[in-house]
C-alpha cells in the first residue's frame, strides 16, 4: 500500500464529515431532548456545491434552491456571519421573507442556524 492509500485507511476522509454531523446531532440531542437535523454542504465559488453529511438522513434541500438570492445559505455565505432563523413557521408566513425559502413547504416547525465554517484545502 501506498503512504497516501496507509493515511486513509487510518483517518477515513470520506466519513469525516458523517462522524462530525453524528457528533454534533448527538449532543445536542442528548443535552436538550429534542429532534435535531444537522446538515453540511460543501461551498465552491460562493455558492452551494453539494451536501457532504445529513444526520438523520433524509430529503436535503437541492443546491440550485439553495443558491438562490433569498436562501439562507445564500445570505450566510454573502454575509460570512452566522443567520439564526428563530421560527421558520414565522419566517414562512412573512410575505417579504428575506431569509427562507419554502418552495411551497407550510408545515416547516422549529429553528435554523446556518453556519459558516472555512476551511481550504492545502495542496
Amino acid at each position: 500500500m501506498s503512504k497516501e492509500d496507509i493515511f486513509n485507511e487510518i483517518t477515513r476522509p470520506d466519513q469525516q464529515f458523517l462522524a462530525i454531523a453524528q457528533l454534533l446531532h448527538d449532543y445536542f440531542h442528548n443535552s436538550f431532548k429534542h429532534a435535531y437535523k444537522v446538515r453540511i454542504l460543501q461551498i465552491e465559488n460562493k455558492k452551494a456545491y453539494q451536501w457532504l453529511a445529513a444526520t438523520p438522513p433524509g430529503p436535503v434541500t437541492d443546491c440550485a434552491k439553495l443558491n438562490e438570492p433569498k436562501s439562507t445559505i445564500s445570505h450566510c455565505i454573502k454575509k460570512k456571519k452566522m443567520i439564526i432563523i428563530e421560527d421558520i413557521a414565522d419566517e414562512i408566513q412573512k410575505n417579504d421573507s428575506h431569509y427562507f425559502i419554502t418552495h411551497d413547504i407550510k408545515e416547516e416547525k422549529g429553528s435554523l442556524i446556518c453556519i459558516p465554517c472555512y476551511c481550504e484545502k492545502k495542496t
